[in-house]
């Protein structure tokens, strides 16, 4: 998804979808997207039965195209990496 396909969906122009999205999120359309993204993929961690998809998976699912890209967006929004957040929902 980008912040073009998401303004024609929407019928605005692009400068001004970007405009909302900082004025009432205080992100850019990228870091609003992939905050979306993070909560996706601990949700479905969550979730009985994501113990048999491993975290790859679970970020592709979700919409990452990148390992190295979700790993670095994960800790960047939980500040921890994606195996002791993992660790810590299905110890606790």
């Amino acid at each position: 998804m980008s912040l073009n396909d998401l303004a024609s969906r929407l019928d605005i122009s692009r400068n001004r979808l970007s405009f909302i999205i900082n004025k009432y999120s205080g992100l850019c359309f990228y870091d609003f997207v992939n905050k979306f993204r993070i909560e996706e993929v601990k949700k479905i961690m969550t979730n009985s039965g994501s113990e048999e998809k491993n975290i790859l998976e679970i970020a592709y699912d979700a919409g990452f195209n990148s390992k190295a890209t979700f790993n670095r967006i994960f800790k960047k929004y939980t500040k921890t990496t994606t195996s002791a957040y993992r660790n810590k929902i299905t110890s606790g």
